[in-house]
Protein backbone atom coordinates (compact mmCIF):
# COMPACT_ATOMS: atom_id res chain seq x y z
CA UNK A 1 0.00 0.00 0.00
CA UNK A 2 1.38 3.39 -0.95
CA UNK A 3 1.76 6.05 1.76
CA UNK A 4 -1.09 8.10 0.28
CA UNK A 5 -3.41 5.07 0.30
CA UNK A 6 -2.30 4.19 3.82
CA UNK A 7 -3.38 7.65 4.99
CA UNK A 8 -6.88 7.04 3.61
CA UNK A 9 -7.01 3.56 5.16
CA UNK A 10 -6.01 4.90 8.60
CA UNK A 11 -8.56 7.74 8.41
CA UNK A 12 -11.30 5.28 7.49
CA UNK A 13 -10.23 2.85 10.22
CA UNK A 14 -10.38 5.67 12.80
CA UNK A 15 -13.89 6.58 11.62
CA UNK A 16 -15.00 2.96 11.92
CA UNK A 17 -13.60 2.83 15.47
CA UNK A 18 -15.48 6.01 16.41
CA UNK A 19 -18.65 4.58 14.89
CA UNK A 20 -18.20 1.37 16.88
CA UNK A 21 -17.88 3.25 20.16
CA UNK A 22 -20.84 5.45 19.26
CA UNK A 23 -23.06 2.49 18.37
CA UNK A 24 -22.13 0.84 21.66
CA UNK A 25 -23.27 3.97 23.46
CA UNK A 26 -26.48 4.18 21.40
CA UNK A 27 -27.43 0.56 22.12
CA UNK A 28 -26.56 0.92 25.81
CA UNK A 29 -28.72 4.03 26.13
CA UNK A 30 -31.58 2.31 24.29
CA UNK A 31 -31.34 -0.77 26.49
CA UNK A 32 -30.88 0.88 29.89
CA UNK A 33 -32.29 4.42 29.64
CA UNK A 34 -34.88 4.84 32.42
CA UNK A 35 -37.11 7.01 30.22
CA UNK A 36 -37.45 4.41 27.46
CA UNK A 37 -39.16 1.08 27.16
CA UNK A 38 -35.71 -0.47 26.96
CA UNK A 39 -34.64 -4.06 26.83
CA UNK A 40 -37.21 -5.29 29.36
CA UNK A 41 -40.12 -4.21 27.17
CA UNK A 42 -38.48 -5.64 24.05
CA UNK A 43 -37.99 -9.14 25.49
CA UNK A 44 -41.25 -9.45 27.42
CA UNK A 45 -42.96 -12.72 26.54
CA UNK A 46 -40.07 -14.15 24.52
CA UNK A 47 -38.30 -17.44 25.15
CA UNK A 48 -34.70 -17.47 26.33
CA UNK A 49 -33.55 -18.61 22.88
CA UNK A 50 -35.27 -15.65 21.22
CA UNK A 51 -33.73 -13.25 23.75
CA UNK A 52 -30.31 -14.80 23.08
CA UNK A 53 -30.73 -14.21 19.34
CA UNK A 54 -31.72 -10.57 19.93
CA UNK A 55 -28.69 -10.00 22.15
CA UNK A 56 -26.43 -11.78 19.66
CA UNK A 57 -27.70 -9.52 16.88
CA UNK A 58 -27.10 -6.44 19.04
CA UNK A 59 -23.55 -7.62 19.78
CA UNK A 60 -22.86 -8.24 16.09
CA UNK A 61 -24.01 -4.73 15.17
CA UNK A 62 -21.89 -3.23 17.97
CA UNK A 63 -18.76 -5.17 17.00
CA UNK A 64 -19.02 -4.93 13.20
CA UNK A 65 -17.39 -1.48 12.89
CA UNK A 66 -14.33 -2.68 14.83
CA UNK A 67 -13.90 -5.57 12.41
CA UNK A 68 -14.36 -3.22 9.48
CA UNK A 69 -11.62 -0.97 10.88
CA UNK A 70 -9.21 -3.92 10.83
CA UNK A 71 -10.31 -4.97 7.34
CA UNK A 72 -9.80 -1.41 6.08
CA UNK A 73 -6.15 -1.70 7.04
CA UNK A 74 -5.38 -5.25 5.87
CA UNK A 75 -7.29 -5.53 2.58
CA UNK A 76 -5.74 -4.33 -0.65
CA UNK A 77 -6.72 -0.91 -1.95
CA UNK A 78 -9.47 -2.01 -4.33
CA UNK A 79 -11.16 -4.38 -1.89
CA UNK A 80 -10.92 -1.93 0.99
CA UNK A 81 -12.33 0.89 -1.10
CA UNK A 82 -15.28 -1.17 -2.33
CA UNK A 83 -16.00 -2.61 1.12
CA UNK A 84 -15.96 0.82 2.71
CA UNK A 85 -18.22 2.30 0.03
CA UNK A 86 -20.79 -0.48 0.39
CA UNK A 87 -20.80 -0.95 4.15
CA UNK A 88 -20.39 2.75 4.93
CA UNK A 89 -23.54 3.38 2.91
CA UNK A 90 -25.37 0.60 4.76
CA UNK A 91 -24.37 2.00 8.16
CA UNK A 92 -25.25 5.58 7.14
CA UNK A 93 -28.72 4.57 5.94
CA UNK A 94 -29.27 2.39 9.02
CA UNK A 95 -28.28 5.28 11.29
CA UNK A 96 -30.69 7.61 9.48
CA UNK A 97 -33.49 5.06 9.83
CA UNK A 98 -32.62 4.71 13.52
CA UNK A 99 -32.87 8.48 13.94
CA UNK A 100 -36.25 8.54 12.19
CA UNK A 101 -37.40 5.74 14.46
CA UNK A 102 -36.46 7.79 17.52
CA UNK A 103 -38.64 10.65 16.36
CA UNK A 104 -41.64 8.35 15.93
CA UNK A 105 -41.16 6.72 19.36
CA UNK A 106 -41.42 9.59 21.80
CA UNK A 107 -40.46 7.42 24.80
CA UNK A 108 -37.01 6.81 23.26
CA UNK A 109 -36.27 10.41 22.33
CA UNK A 110 -34.06 11.47 25.25
CA UNK A 111 -31.53 14.21 24.46
CA UNK A 112 -28.53 11.91 25.04
CA UNK A 113 -29.91 9.23 22.77
CA UNK A 114 -30.72 11.74 20.03
CA UNK A 115 -27.21 13.20 20.25
CA UNK A 116 -25.50 9.81 20.00
CA UNK A 117 -27.76 8.72 17.15
CA UNK A 118 -27.01 11.90 15.19
CA UNK A 119 -23.31 11.44 15.95
CA UNK A 120 -23.39 7.97 14.36
CA UNK A 121 -24.46 9.36 10.98
CA UNK A 122 -21.44 11.62 10.43
CA UNK A 123 -18.66 8.98 10.63
CA UNK A 124 -20.57 6.61 8.35
CA UNK A 125 -21.00 9.38 5.76
CA UNK A 126 -17.30 10.32 6.13
CA UNK A 127 -16.30 6.67 5.52
CA UNK A 128 -18.22 6.76 2.24
CA UNK A 129 -16.68 10.11 1.33
CA UNK A 130 -13.09 9.00 2.00
CA UNK A 131 -13.65 5.71 0.18
CA UNK A 132 -15.08 7.60 -2.79
CA UNK A 133 -12.18 10.06 -3.05
CA UNK A 134 -9.58 7.34 -2.41
CA UNK A 135 -6.95 7.56 -5.19
CA UNK A 136 -7.72 4.98 -7.85
CA UNK A 137 -4.37 5.02 -9.67
CA UNK A 138 -2.65 2.05 -8.00
CA UNK A 139 -5.15 -0.77 -8.04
Amino acid sequence: MTPENLVYAVKIAALWMFLGFDLTLVFTLKDFDPGSAGLGHMVAGLTSQQVSLILLGDAAIRLAPFGLAVLSLILNETSSRRMNLALGTVFAVASMVGLATLFTQVSYATPYLLLTQVASIAPAVMVVRYAYIWPKGTQ
